[in-house]
């Protein structure tokens, strides 16, 4: 387990180099886990911008929301935003549900509804 992760840094690490030595190139790198990367992985001069992406908040919900569906009726926007509370979605995973509900308005609601319904035995997902 621990090896892996050394030899994932390692190759990382010597690619980024590589491409951090070209001029007008731009390297986007995610994680999950900031925490858990070697130090000199994201020094500065290596990394020169780290942007944090939360989750989403209720104005780029609704935002989501009129993008997918421009001529949604204010009220059935207002029950879709009340349907998620703020941060608790992440942008991603709320695009997958747009796309796959992007012509069916009543479907995107239901599904983003299911994932705050609590299902028997597990707590919901507001608790987790």
């Amino acid at each position: 387990q621990w090896y892996q992760r050394r030899v994932r840094e390692a190759v990382v690490s010597t690619q980024s180099t590589r491409v951090v030595s070209s001029d007008a190139q731009l390297v986007f790198m995610t994680t999950n886990h900031k925490q858990m990367l070697d130090p000199a992985l994201i020094r500065p001069g290596r990394v020169d911008v780290q942007e944090y992406f939360g989750n989403a908040c209720s104005e780029q919900v609704d935002a989501m929301l009129r993008h997918f569906y421009p001529d949604v009726p204010d009220e059935k926007a207002a029950e879709f935003s009340a349907l998620i509370p703020s941060n608790t979605i992440s942008m991603a995973e709320l695009q997958g549900h747009f796309l796959l509900n992007k012509d069916n308005l009543e479907g995107l609601i239901e599904s983003v509804r299911s994932l705050y319904l609590p299902r028997s035995g597990e707590k919901q997902r507001l608790e987790s």
